[in-house]
């Protein structure tokens, strides 16, 4: 399993912590599987927001969908969550040219282990996820 920061934007290089760059048009191509979303609560405990044995896939340049995609009733613990993490499977899949993606393993496609979204925090209510991101500070309800 990979874990993978929760923090990038569609239009730029991504800098995970090992120093590698990943152009982000590397990563129009590559489709990841995520299992689980753990949040960091302000005392730095980590809670399991989102786990999903056989997992979701998502396009990596498009990686901040999953938080859209959980559901607050399913949610154990409730709160204001930060430095929001995804575990990914090894297995990836690379779009070849006739659009027939293809398993590859994460070492061998060099996704880094940390890329960044968007999200500044996320609060867990009893029937919402509220999100707030850092490139419109706005409360988008999701």
């Amino acid at each position: 399993m990979l874990l993978l920061s929760l923090q990038a934007t569609a239009d730029e290089s991504v800098m995970p912590a090992d120093g590698m760059t990943l152009a982000s048009s590397g990563l129009d191509d590559t489709l990841v599987i995520v299992n689980k979303i753990v949040g960091v609560d302000a005392k730095g405990n980590q809670h399991i927001l989102y786990n999903e044995e056989d997992g979701r896939v998502y396009r990596l340049d498009n990686i901040e969908q999953a938080i859209h995609d959980m559901n607050a009733k399913g949610i154990g613990s409730k709160g204001t969550f930060w430095s929001l993490q995804a575990v990914l499977s090894d297995t990836v899949y690379l779009i070849g040219e006739n659009n027939n993606p293809y398993p590859t393993q994460r070492t061998e496609t060099r996704i880094p282990e940390n890329l960044s979204l968007a999200v500044e925090n996320l609060r867990v209510t009893k029937d919402r996820v509220i999100a707030i991101y850092t490139t419109n500070c706005d409360n988008n309800s999701i």
